[in-house]
């Protein structure tokens, strides 16, 4: 008497058992590629938002803007990312009170 695993292996040929692993690839990849993704968008924002702070720190603490327009451009961070890095430069350029070099 056979047993049931030799009568279930014993069906099954070579090509199903590629087909069998090439769908669980499939569904791997798009698994990381769902999970995978997101989670880099959000993990590159959140480092993106701290260097734009340690960058108005650093210019707060060279005197090319004041503290209190170093706070104001935090505050706009949560409204507007994308303008923050021009709004520095300009104040940068501008001077805010320091000679240019």
């Amino acid at each position: 008497m056979e047993s049931t695993l030799v009568l279930a292996s014993s069906g099954m040929r070579d090509m199903d058992v590629f087909i069998m692993v090439a769908q669980l690839v499939g569904l791997l990849l798009i698994f990381l590629m769902l999970v995978g993704v997101p989670s880099y968008v959000v993990l590159r924002s959140k480092r993106e938002s701290e260097q734009t702070k340690r960058e108005i720190a650093a210019y707060v603490a060279e005197g090319s803007i004041t503290p209190e327009q170093g706070i104001e451009m935090l505050k706009a961070m949560g409204s507007d990312r994308k303008g923050i890095t021009a709004r520095l430069m300009d104040s940068y350029e501008a001077g805010s009170g320091c000679s240019k070099r």
